[in-house]
């Protein structure tokens, strides 16, 4: 998979099906970041039950 990446740093979050949930560019907004990490691992562990 190619991204053509313009921004370095630059962050994917996906869900367990492969679905592009957030893109943050940058190293600032790093707690926004964590929040959507979680709420995807969050909503994973709910499928799993």
């Amino acid at each position: 998979m190619h991204f053509e990446n313009q921004y370095v740093p630059a962050y994917y979050v996906f869900d367990a099906e492969g679905k592009l949930r957030h893109f943050q560019a940058g190293g600032s907004g790093m707690k926004m970041l964590e929040k959507r990490v979680n709420r995807v691992l969050e909503e994973n562990e709910k499928t799993q039950q």
